[in-house]
């Protein structure tokens, strides 16, 4: 019985599998045109609105949990790099080995919570390259 269960698993998984690669190249056309669309439109009417992006949500952060974490992670410390608070705020979230796919998204998104604030003066980069440090300013922990 078990064994016509794992044989019945493993041709779904064969399946979808063919379905999945079937489906990629299909994908990756539609991101091309939607592309080529959005350009061909700012070129008309520069000043049309488009609508935000969907943006596909994290399976470890709620909305808006993530910069309230990173925000109480480097409250009051000094300069801090991306991956350092990267892996603090999976840590508050009970992910204590995180996959490199989790961590790369996590970085990204942290890297991006960061940039906003620097345009916005509530956080600065100290550093280049490899040394590249992260620091709150006053204007964020005054708030």
């Amino acid at each position: 019985m078990a064994n016509r269960n794992l044989t019945n698993l493993r041709k779904k998984h064969l399946y979808i599998q063919r379905r999945w690669d079937r489906l990629e190249p299909a994908v990756a056309r539609l991101r091309t045109s939607l592309d080529e669309t959005n350009a061909a439109i700012q070129v008309l009417d520069p000043q049309l609105p488009l609508p935000p992006r969907r943006h596909k949500p994290t399976q470890h952060f709620a909305r808006g949990e993530l910069p309230r974490i990173v925000r109480e992670i480097m409250w009051g410390q000094g300069p801090m790099a991306v991956r350092v608070i990267a892996l603090a705020a999976l840590a508050r979230k009970g992910v204590t080995l995180p996959g490199p796919g989790t961590m790369r998204h996590t970085r990204k998104c942290v890297r991006g919570i960061l940039g906003t604030w620097e345009r916005k003066g509530k956080a600065q980069t100290v550093g280049r390259n490899k040394g590249t440090r992260r620091v709150l300013t006053n204007a964020i922990t005054e708030s």
